[in-house]
């Protein structure tokens, strides 16, 4: 691998999806331009994939890095709603310190689970970034609940970011039906290429659909 020769940061990428989260991390100085050319290379892959996928672009592109690991944990439908209320309901990027230490974290859940009555659920897509001294949260995700019996589907969608003295505050917010389909294949890798410049539920849609984000 090529060598590095500035002062580094440490990368983090985490993409869940079922109650396995897949994740791979490594040290470097990347420009905007190789983070995206990572992400181009995550779109033609599986999520349980994407460590060889990573690992597979840093190689190819040169591009310097060290230290790279990868794992895979198993997570339980409570952790994983409780992690999504968070994310979408926090006053303080104090409560996201499951997060970790990474200077820049990506991370992507696409979850749905059948709990007896219906379909429990949540997607998300969250970016940290090292901003003057303390973390730059992005985030754009959704909760959603559906009852067979009635038929009645709920979700809470909300768009959000934090300011320098580490409160989360919402950009925008939707309660009721979902702004992203809760079922059906969701882009959430465009969803996060595009996440510092969607400030609307109608661009976030679009996101993970693959139309265009005006």
């Amino acid at each position: 691998m090529a060598k590095i020769s500035r002062s580094v940061f440490t990368y983090q990428f985490v993409f869940g999806c079922n109650e396995n989260l897949y994740k791979a991390s490594f040290k470097g100085r990347l420009t905007e331009e190789e983070i995206v050319r990572i992400f181009q290379a995550l779109h033609l892959c599986m999520y349980n994939n994407i460590a060889e996928a990573i690992y597979s672009c840093l190689r190819c592109s040169g591009i310097p890095f060290s230290d790279f690991k990868s794992g895979i944990s198993v997570l339980t439908h409570e952790s994983i709603i409780s992690s999504t209320k968070k994310l979408l309901h926090a006053g303080s990027s104090r409560e996201l310190q499951w997060i970790g230490n990474a200077d820049f974290y990506y991370g992507i859940m696409d979850y749905q689970k059948w709990i007896g009555c219906g379909w429990d659920g949540c997607c998300y897509a969250v970016m940290k970034t090292p901003r003057r001294g303390r973390d730059g949260y992005r985030i754009v995700g959704q909760s959603f609940q559906y009852r067979e019996n009635s038929g009645t589907e709920q979700a809470y969608f909300a768009i959000r970011a934090s300011k320098r003295i580490g409160r989360l505050y919402n950009i925008d917010s939707v309660a009721g039906d979902p702004v992203l389909p809760a079922f059906g294949s969701l882009d959430l890798i465009n969803l996060m290429v595009h996440l510092p410049e969607i400030c609307t539920a109608r661009q976030a849609a679009a996101a993970v659909m693959k139309q265009p984000v005006v």
